[in-house]
Parts: C-alpha cells; sequence; structure tokens
C-alpha cells in the first residue's frame, strides 16, 4: 500500500506528464497557473534574485515568509505569478500587453491570497522528488558506477556539454523535438525527466564486468565479481535492475 507522500508524487507526475494546469479565480477572471517551462525559468531568475530567493523557492518554504515577501515586494510578486498563469506558446510568452494585464489583475487580489499563490508556485518543483521517487537518481549513480569500471572510459576524452546548450537543448533536438518545444512549450520538468530516464546501453568486457562487485548484489546474496563462473549472473543481475548490458569477451577479435 503506498504512503500518502507516494499518492502525491503519483498525481504530480500525472500533471506533468499530461502538461495540466491549475485553475483559480480572482472575481469572475479565470486563471490558470500552467507547467514552467525553460523560457520561463530563464525569466524568471532574474525577478526572484531580486527578492533574494535565488534558486530554493523560499527561505524557509512558510506562508508566513510568502506574506512577507507580498507586502515588501508586491509588484514583482504579481508578475512572477503573472509569468506562470502565462499560456506556453511562443506568442503568448512574447506577449506584453497580455501580461500587464494579468499583473494588474493580481494587484487587486488582497494580501493573503496573494501570498497563498505565491507559495503555492514557488513550492511546485517537484523534479528532485520525482527522480527518487521514480528510481531514476539510483539508476544514475548505477550507470556512474558502470561507466567507471569501463576500460575505453579512462582514455576517453570528452568535449562540449559545457552549458545547457549542450547539457540540455541538443540532446532534446536530437530526440526530434523543436527550439519552440523545448522553450516555450514542454515544461521544464518533464524535459529533464526525459532526459534523465532516456535508455541507455553499456558494452562491458569481462574484465571490465569483474569491476562491478559493488553493483553484482542481489536481494538474495552477494556475486564475486571476479569469478568467470558468475559472469551470466551478473549480466542477468544488471539487467534486472534495469540495465542493458551486451557482453564482449576480451578474446574475440573484430575486423
Amino acid at each position: 500500500m503506498k504512503s500518502e507522500r507516494e499518492e502525491n508524487l503519483d498525481y504530480v507526475l500525472d500533471d506533468v506528464i499530461m502538461g495540466k494546469p491549475h485553475e483559480f479565480r480572482v472575481g469572475r477572471k479565470q486563471f490558470y497557473i500552467y507547467p514552467c517551462t525553460f523560457a520561463k525559468k530563464i525569466l524568471l531568475k532574474r525577478f526572484l534574485q531580486e527578492l533574494a530567493i535565488d534558486n530554493s523557492p523560499l527561505s524557509r518554504n512558510t506562508y508566513a515568509e510568502a506574506l512577507r515577501l507580498v507586502n515588501e515586494h508586491r509588484g514583482l510578486c504579481c508578475n512572477i505569478i503573472a509569468i506562470y498563469c502565462t499560456p506556453n506558446t511562443y506568442k503568448d510568452f512574447t506577449c506584453r500587453k497580455a501580461l500587464a494585464e494579468k499583473r494588474n489583475v493580481l494587484a487587486g487580489v488582497n494580501s493573503k491570497d496573494l501570498a497563498s499563490l505565491l507559495l503555492t508556485i514557488l513550492t511546485s518543483d517537484h523534479t528532485a522528488e520525482l527522480m527518487d521517487y521514480l528510481g531514476i537518481s539510483k539508476e544514475q549513480e548505477r550507470m556512474r558506477n558502470v561507466l567507471s569500471a569501463k576500460e575505453d572510459n579512462r582514455s576517453s576524452v570528452h568535449f562540449g556539454g559545457l552549458s545547457v546548450f549542450g547539457s540540455f537543448i541538443a540532446p532534446l533536438k536530437e530526440m526530434g523535438y523543436s527550439d519552440e518545444e523545448i522553450l516555450y512549450e514542454r515544461g521544464y520538468t518533464f524535459l529533464r525527466l526525459l532526459l534523465a530516464d532516456k535508455p541507455n546501453s553499456v558494452y562491458l568486457t569481462d574484465e571490465e564486468l569483474s569491476r562491478l562487485p559493488a553493483l553484482a548484489v542481489t536481494q538474495d546474496s552477494s556475486l564475486n565479481a571476479s569469478d568467470p563462473k558468475n559472469t551470466e549472473k551478473i549480466i542477468a543481475s544488471l539487467s534486472n535492475r534495469g540495465l542493458k548490458i551486451k557482453q564482449k569477451s576480451l578474446w574475440t577479435t573484430e575486423r
């Protein structure tokens, strides 16, 4: 039986997959809080820095702190909420008139309700929690351990991937996503999870497999990775954990 936290994360994950917006009303006007896109994160960064929030949602993550921010920086907070309430298209993102209209309506909301909206928005990023919940974080750690055992990896020199262009945008474009989808349409959490959980295969020789004693552990017993007789069991163990391994014999000569 799932815990309350796990059930909540299931709902969060459903919303991420569907890109579901969340509705609220200001008088007769209907607003939607849309998933935060990469373009919105870039734009919001400067506003969050002005609030001295930086990369963490709120310094103490409390309603009292959100209320303080609203009372001290009301215009800035309305701007942040208005950005989140902008539909995820390039046209809407670049429409200053529509953004100003939303900001003006939000300015009429009482401070307590505005603080609740701000707190909801600034604590809405559950990317790290979802990566842990789905087992992606552990899978990435296992992948790093496997790669560290690869002989070829020691003599390889890697270039690029120094910025979001190579580490985030380029891989998504290779997967078929357009610039508009990456920047303005798809939720940032959706894209992060997509990249993090992308299937990979690692090709290991017998000798490289023998360097993985820490990974060659099942729930019932441990295997001696140095023993060639256990090679198939080790491969099966890794495969059962979701990692695809193709054995490459040391004695095979490829032409």
